[in-house]
């Protein structure tokens, strides 16, 4: 039995990856290459790694600007690759990949095609929204990271509901995340003073909107409220962290 040949289209793995360059190279890593033969298409290039995984083909698509009529060109390129490696699943990731992925995989005549939502559209003005909802047409799924996601995805992009998949990001417990913080702003655990706390909870994440640490203050509060004398507020100060 042959492989299924699978593309992953994404604008492009940074240097230093966020959650979602992270979770499409878990996948790339974990995904049975028994079953599946994988392809990672990067739209561009620039201050990017371009990973080393076993088994996995990787192509650079060099699609620049939308105003860029090259950009066009090497989009009808991709969909003449997609073609000639006879790829039969494309899912695609971030705006420019969905946009750039969906058109390309369609000219292509791919079979499925899979479009990830992984944020509440922080960065889709309203023509990027009406782009989408017309391209959205032509997927055959969408996977949602969360429901949240998912509903904002019906409700923002038409998308009916028994199109959209939720898979919660996944975590390798075997692998080493090392933090990239100076020296002087991480400390060790011990000194956090954490044995009078019952229960901590914790946000680590850029200080962005996309991270909604409004929810998680909003949360805390309704928490707090509920569960009177067992959490109380601890700002980095009181835990003896560097800001």
């Amino acid at each position: 039995m042959s492989k299924i040949k699978i593309a992953f289209v994404i604008d492009l793995i940074a240097e230093h990856p966020g959650g979602t360059e992270n979770q499409l190279l878990l996948l790339l890593k974990h995904i049975d290459k028994a079953r599946f033969d994988p392809y990672l298409i990067l739209l561009r290039t620039g201050r990017q790694i371009l990973p080393e995984i076993p088994e996995v083909h990787i192509h650079i698509c060099h699609f620049g600007s939308f105003l860029s009529l090259k950009s066009y060109f090497n989009l009808l390129k991709l969909s003449r690759f997609l073609k000639k490696e006879r790829i039969r699943i494309v899912q695609t990731y971030f705006r420019d990949g969905n946009i750039v992925g969906i058109m390309a995989a369609w000219f292509a005549g791919v079979a499925t095609i899979i479009s990830s939502r992984r944020n509440q559209g922080f960065w889709h003005n309203r023509r990027e929204i009406l782009i989408l909802q017309l391209l959205n047409r032509l997927v055959t799924c969408f996977v949602a990271n969360s429901q949240a996601i998912k509903t904002y995805t019906h409700q923002v992009e038409r998308v009916p509901l028994e199109k959209i998949e939720v898979i919660y990001n996944g975590y390798d417990a075997n692998a080493d995340y090392p933090l990239p913080l100076p020296e002087q702003s991480a400390r060790p655990a011990g000194q956090l003073d954490l044995e009078k706390y019952q229960q901590v909870i914790v946000q680590v994440s850029n200080l962005r909107e996309i991270k909604r640490i409004d929810v998680l203050i909003r949360a805390a509060g309704v928490v707090a409220a509920r569960y009177p004398g067992h959490y109380s507020w601890s700002s980095a100060k009181d835990l003896n962290v560097s800001a």
